[in-house]
C-alpha cells in the first residue's frame, strides 16, 4: 500500500510548491503508509484522468536543442541555468511518456507557463486518440508505426537510425 499526491490546481500552483513542500508531503506519505521504495507517486488530474509527472529544475546541458531554443528566445546565458525547468508527463502507470519539455522560468512564485500547460494538454488529447510524439525527434507517430524502449516512443526513422541498436544491446538486468 502506498499513498499518492494528486494535483488538480496545476494551472495556478507556483513552481516553488512543486519542490520542497511537495517532497515533504511525499516523505510523510511514505512514513504513514510504510512504503519503503524511492519512487514517488505524484499525479496531475485533468480531463478526468490521472497522469504521472515529474517537474524539477533541469540539469542544464547547453547542447540540448530545447535549451538552445530557450536561451535564444529569452536572451539568457546558461549561468542562469537554475531557472530552467523540466516537465515530463506519463500515463498513470509511468510506462508511456506523453509529454516532455524544458523551459526558462525566472520567477518561482509564478505557475507553469500557460504555453507549457497548453502543449501538455494537447499532448494528452493526442494520446487519448492514440497519437504520440516521438521521444527523440518530436514527430507524431501512431500505434501502427511506433516502437518502444522503456517509457520512450519512437518513430520509424529514429528507431532505425538509433534506438533499435541501443535496445538490441539492452540486457534488462
Amino acid at each position: 500500500m502506498y499513498g499518492a499526491i494528486i494535483i488538480t490546481e496545476y494551472e495556478t500552483m507556483p513552481i516553488w510548491e512543486y519542490e520542497k513542500p511537495l517532497k515533504e508531503k511525499l516523505i510523510a506519505l511514505k512514513v504513514i503508509t510504510g512504503y519503503q521504495w524511492d519512487n514517488e507517486h505524484k499525479f496531475l488530474f485533468f480531463n478526468g484522468q490521472l497522469y504521472a509527472f515529474s517537474l524539477c529544475r533541469s540539469q542544464a546541458n547547453p547542447s540540448s536543442p530545447a535549451q538552445k531554443e530557450h536561451a535564444k528566445e529569452f536572451n539568457i546565458g546558461w549561468h542562469q541555468e537554475d531557472h530552467v525547468y523540466s516537465l515530463t508527463l506519463w500515463d498513470v502507470t509511468g510506462n508511456q511518456t506523453i509529454y516532455s519539455n524544458e523551459w526558462y522560468h525566472p520567477n518561482y512564485d509564478q505557475p507553469i507557463p500557460r504555453k507549457i500547460i497548453q502543449e501538455m494538454e494537447s499532448a494528452v488529447a493526442n494520446y487519448e486518440t492514440n497519437k504520440i510524439r516521438c521521444s527523440d525527434c518530436g514527430a507524431e507517430t501512431n500505434a501502427d508505426t511506433r516502437r518502444r524502449y522503456f517509457a520512450g516512443t519512437y518513430c520509424e526513422k529514429c528507431w532505425e537510425g538509433k534506438w533499435k541498436e541501443i535496445e538490441a544491446k539492452e540486457t534488462y538486468d
